[in-house]
């Protein structure tokens, strides 16, 4: 083999490994940032919620004509808004105390592999936590918050699905 022949199989083989590391970058970053995307959404979804709910306990409290809802009053308030809420999410829960209050879509979660270990229910979160995890055959996200009506800490979890982005194992944001 002639030494040209020799020096444009290497220069061919270095060419193509830029290519392909050059793609491998292009999808992993779109990658990110389509879950980027899924996560801002999600939270703003979630936040959009919790404006929500406390909106409508306000309304509630002044429809009432009282200083402070009740906590039954407060509790059937919830049932009625998340059964009633026309939101993204495929998951609503509302829990108080670690104790579920209301529910909905919850049968998503069946077998479910998630750890949600560093949110505990009387944890101070702010600006909300998120973790992606698998449940059956699809990819979820779950967004977390405290939420305060009427002088009471509730914690909001909602989740979404991202099976369009298509995650092959979970992973943690």
């Amino acid at each position: 083999m002639k030494l040209w022949q020799k020096i444009s199989l290497i220069a061919l083989v270095f060419v193509t490994l830029a290519v392909q590391l050059t793609q491998f970058y292009i999808l992993d970053s779109h990658f990110r940032s389509a879950i980027a995307r899924e996560v801002n959404s999600a939270a703003s979804a979630h936040s959009a919620l919790a404006a929500s709910l406390s909106n409508h306990a306000a309304y509630e409290r002044l429809k009432a004509n009282t200083l402070f809802l009740s906590t039954d009053q407060l509790t059937d308030m919830l049932k009625d808004t998340i059964t009633t809420d026309i939101s993204t999410a495929d998951v609503i829960e509302v829990k108080k105390g670690g104790k579920t209050i209301t529910a909905v879509g919850t049968e998503v979660l069946d077998g479910a592999s998630y750890d949600l270990a560093s949110v505990k229910p009387n944890d101070a979160i702010t600006d909300g936590k998120t973790v992606i995890f698998d449940a059956g055959e699809k990819t979820y996200l779950m967004v977390v918050s405290i939420i305060k009506l009427e002088a009471m800490s509730y914690e909001l979890r909602t989740v979404y699905d991202l099976s369009l982005i298509h995650i092959s194992e979970p992973t943690r944001l």
